[in-house]
Order: structure tokens, then sequence, then C-alpha cells
């Protein structure tokens, strides 16, 4: 054998059993205690034999290890990756839990967390967003059905006085000469509610259909002027109308209309008498801000100029009009949300009240 050779080799053991032998060629180390010795190289050639049978059951155990070890690392690292996805999800698992005790009809609620996890925390802040625009707006929505069945249970309530008083003394002139113009002027009131309400649901819904056209501003104010005519007769001599004919605008003119109506009519039911109603506008480069101002005895207080613009709303001097249902200034605030238009309403000096609305310039 050439040296540093080794070689396996099939071999007959000397008990007569059948082995291996594992034979290796090479130099001998040199024997430093012989220093006569040095320049000679011995080699050497080492023979391991062993039965086969027992190099077979090492190869078994080997096979088994191996096995063994293929099998329970495919199970430890399943293991251990639904250890850490299970708690990489926890938080998760937490805010899904809390999403589903959530109700938004009980009492104010919003989903917080015991630990904070940078990625998830964004979603949560938006939920609580969302939570919170959602139950104010069920609350809006409870309160809205409450106030529309109490100003249609007014009238109703009305109707049947009059029918059950009718129908008990049929021969009474008095009710009898008066009934009919009752229930008309009663059911009038009820069908103002009811358009006041259709009118407010079709103008916060996308589906109105806006027609935009060049409109002069001061015409379509002298049209508002004559159609409140029959509801205030001293329109015209209350009214101080600053507007001149070079105002003109391209905006949808039964939505400009309906805003100009109801800012008119409120501000000549709410001012003094003895007070002249402003109406101004003032254009610039790129809006145009109309003003309607009107004095009264007090000033709004915050929260009522917050909550002017709510349906049904009502300031306490109008609760005893049939004729006001605080429907209207809730519809210039959807009309103005659909149009594009801006509505503020704040209290100037010497205790006017000013509405200002804001036109942008197409």
């Amino acid at each position: 054998m050439p040296i540093n050779e080794s070689k396996i080799i099939d071999y007959e053991l000397p008990n007569g059993r059948d082995g291996r032998a594992l034979i290796s060629h090479f130099v001998a180390q040199k024997d430093d205690r012989n220093p006569t010795h040095s320049a000679v190289f011995n080699t050497m050639t080492l023979a391991i034999a062993a039965p086969t049978s027992e190099l077979n059951k090492v190869l078994i155990i080997i096979d088994v290890v191996f096995i063994l070890t293929c099998v329970l690392g495919v199970f430890g690292v399943r293991y251990l990756v639904t250890r850490i996805v299970n708690k990489g999800l926890h938080p998760l698992h937490n805010l899904n839990d809390q999403i589903k005790l959530l109700d938004i009809t009980g009492v104010a609620q919003t989903i917080e967390s015991d630990f904070k996890v940078e990625e998830i925390e964004p979603i949560r802040n938006e939920l609580n967003k969302f939570i919170t625009v959602n139950q104010q707006l069920y609350s809006n929505e409870k309160r809205l059905t409450s106030d529309i069945a109490h100003e249609l249970k007014t009238p109703i309530a009305e109707l049947i006085s009059l029918s059950e008083v009718a129908i008990r003394y049929p021969d009474d002139k008095r009710i009898s000469d008066t009934y009919t113009s009752d229930v008309l002027n009663i059911s009038q009131r009820m069908k103002t509610i009811v358009s006041n309400l259709l009118l407010l649901q079709r103008s916060s819904s996308s589906a109105m259909q806006l027609n935009a056209q060049n409109i002069m501003l001061n015409n379509l104010v002298n049209q508002i002027v004559d159609e409140l005519t029959f509801k205030h007769p001293s329109i015209k001599a209350r009214l101080n109308n600053e507007i001149t004919d070079e105002f003109t605008l391209n905006v949808d003119e039964f939505s400009l209309s309906t805003i100009l109506c109801n800012l008119i009519d409120n501000a000549l039911f709410y001012g003094l008498p003895e007070a002249p109603t402003k109406l101004t506008a003032v254009n610039n480069s790129t809006n145009m801000s109309i003003s309607v101002s009107n004095k009264v005895n007090k000033p709004l207080s915050d929260e009522q100029l917050t909550a002017i613009f709510d349906p049904l709303y009502q300031l306490d001097s109008s609760r005893t009009n049939n004729q006001r249902h605080g429907l209207g200034l809730s519809i210039v605030q959807s009309l103005c949300n659909l149009n594009g238009f801006t509505i503020t309403a704040s209290n100037t000096e010497n205790n006017t009240l000013t509405f200002i609305l804001t036109l942008p310039l197409k």
C-alpha cells in the first residue's frame, strides 16, 4: 500500500467470524531519544478488525439516533414556532376579544390595553375613533327619533282630542264651525314637519342631484323675500339687504335658495323687531362670504352655538311656537356639507348673532 493510504477490507477473524479490517500504512514518528536513527524513516502498517455484526449494531444505533433527531427536531421547531407565533398574536387576540365585547348602545366604551404594541397601537387608535363616532351617531339617532316622535305626537294628540270632542258634542256649533279649519291647520303642521324631515334626509344623502348654474345673488334674495312675506309681513322693512347686482356665482340654485331662506327666516324670527336684519356679501379671489346678522336679547352660549345646527334643536323662545320645529338650520348644515359650503354661527358686538356662509368660487 502507498504511504499515508488506508482501506477497509472484508476479513475473517481468528475465531472464524466475519469481520472487517481497517488497514492504514503510514510513516512512524521518529524516536527523539535515539538520535542515531533520526535519519531513518520507518513505515508502519496498522490493522484494526471488528466483527461485522458489531459494526452493524453501531450503524443501526446511528440511524436510529439520526431518525429520532430529525423527528424531534421537526416537532421541536413546530413547538417553538407555535409558541412564538401565539405570543406574537396575543395582542391581536386580545384586541379581537375586546371588539367582541363592545356595545355602542350602552355607555361610552373604548378599546384599552395593559401593554402597548407599536404595530397595533395605530389600529387601536383608529378603532377607538370609529367607535366614538358611531356612539355619537347612535346617540344622535336616538335623540332624533325621540324628538321626531315628540313633534308628531303633539298634533296627533290635538287631532284625537278635536275628533273626540266633535263626536261627543255633534250639535255644538262652536265645535263644528271650526272643526274642519282646525284639522286642516294641524294637518298642514304635520305636513311641514314631514316635508322638512324628508328634505333633511335628502340633503344628508349623496343621492341628491346638484345642478350648478350661474345665479345673480341679489335676484335670488329678492325671490326669497317675496316667498317669506306671508310669514313675515314686515320683511321688506326689517331686512337690510346690502347685496348689489354685481355678485354672481355658479352653484345649485335649490341648495342656495333653501339655505338663504332658512337663514333669513331664522334671523327674522329670533331677531329683535325694532332692529334690522342685515344681509351682506363679500367677494374675494377664492370664495364668497354671505353673512346674515340679527340682534338678540341675550347672546347665545357656546353650548347653544354648538348645538344650533343639530336636528330638532330649539331655543326656549321657539318651543311655544307651533311653526318652529328645529329643522331649518339642520337642513342648512346638510346642504352646506353636500355642496362644499361652510356655515358658522357666532356672537358679534352689540348682542348680534351672525351666520356666515362661505361659498368657494369655481
